[in-house]
């Protein structure tokens, strides 16, 4: 029920990019960087967004498939812990990826 949840509010995040920052990166677009190959400018802002961090949440789910693997118990605790760790790695995810073209 916690990764529901987990996935829910940062797919909330992006639809916050999605709608809240693309006219902000319209007005000031010195200040939010984007590859010009993935659009430039406020394109990263809008359904980019969404799939950076559909992305992001698609990358998170593989590590944790991949430290579930063993089922140790260092792999139980990395599976029912850790969550302010689980967030910072989706974060970190989601804004490298917008230097992806």
């Amino acid at each position: 029920m916690t990764y529901v949840i987990n996935d829910l509010f940062f797919m909330i995040i992006s639809f916050i990019c999605m709608y809240a920052l693309r006219p902000l990166a319209d007005k000031y677009p010195d200040h939010f960087y984007c590859n010009e190959t993935a659009g430039g400018g406020h394109s990263c802002f809008g359904v980019s967004a969404v799939l950076r961090m559909s992305f992001a949440l698609f990358c998170y789910h593989v590590l944790i498939l991949l430290i579930l693997l063993p089922r140790g118990k260092c792999s139980s605790l990395l599976h029912d812990g850790c969550w302010p760790v689980k967030f910072l790695i989706v974060l970190v995810v989601f804004i490298l990826s917008f230097f992806i073209p």
